[in-house]
């Protein structure tokens, strides 16, 4: 019987709900629990027209995207520093090398598999001294400052050297000749 009077309507309400709480709270689980069932069975039938509608909205509604993210962030900030230190520590060997590809790409236009390449082709050895690399994070990567030219893989004190020579070949021809001319004399 619909109740014409709003207020008598909404004082019947509560009371029911005083006196039958538990009633009330078994029967919410009950049908919980039953549509969970039912939406993860329709999720799992409907998971790619799912996943493309998703896609589909988040690429209609990038600022909503945008906000929800800060919003999220603003909420959960402590939990997320904490997440992602702990993660760092975790895995800091693995984010070390994947910087240091990073950079690697960014500075000398150079990827993993041509780094790779240019250690094969110098079978692990240091192009101007031809010393073996003890591990590959001892190979540096050599280049032109002024072209930014990938020239090779050297080591330690070769690419120090050159550094040091501000990479002008006339330099490095000089010292050469100084170290053969002071050498014969011992």
């Amino acid at each position: 019987m619909p109740y014409k009077d709003k207020e008598y309507r909404n004082a019947h309400v509560r009371e029911y709900q005083r006196g039958n709480k538990e009633k009330i709270k078994e029967r919410k689980k009950k049908y919980n629990q039953e549509h969970l069932k039912e939406a993860k069975k329709y999720r799992k039938e409907n998971a790619e027209r799912i996943s493309q509608n998703r896609k589909q909205w988040c690429k209609n509604h990038p600022e909503k995207i945008r906000q929800q993210k800060i919003k999220y962030y603003e909420n959960h900030s402590e939990s997320i520093k904490k997440a992602n230190k702990k993660y760092r520590e975790k895995n800091k060997g693995r984010l070390k090398e994947v910087e240091k590809r990073r950079i690697m790409k960014k500075r000398y236009g150079l990827s993993h598999d041509d780094w790779l390449k240019m250690w094969e082709d110098q079978n692990g050895k240091c192009s101007i001294c031809g010393e073996s690399f003890v591990n590959p994070n001892d190979a540096f990567v050599d280049h032109n400052h002024d072209t930014n030219k990938v020239r090779g893989l050297l080591c330690r004190n070769c690419n120090f050297a050159i550094g040091l020579f501000k990479d002008n070949p006339e330099l490095t021809i000089k010292a050469t000749e100084y170290l053969l001319k002071n050498h014969k004399k011992r």
